[in-house]
């Protein structure tokens, strides 16, 4: 079990190194793969796909966003809900 967690502690050390792990959580990584091969996707349809709420996945989105990595577009299917 030590190891593991040595192990774990030096995954996210890197993570945060590197951007993938924001500084109020993981799931930056886990957010722009489901994007990468699922395509545009709504923050309510990615929050369904994962273990966490929309409000988290909203905050995520926003701050990926904010970094140039991700951007919304318009969706035809929903007046607000943006892809």
């Amino acid at each position: 079990m030590l190891d593991v967690a040595q192990c774990f502690f030096r995954i996210r050390a890197l993570g945060q190194k590197t951007g993938l792990i924001t500084s109020w959580g993981g799931g930056a990584f886990g957010f722009m793969r489901s994007l990468a091969l699922l395509g545009p996707l709504t923050v309510p349809q990615i929050a369904q796909m994962r273990p966490t709420s929309r409000q988290r996945m909203q905050r995520l989105a926003d701050e990926l966003a904010a970094e140039g990595l991700v951007e919304f577009i318009d969706n035809p299917k929903h007046r607000r809900s943006k892809l």
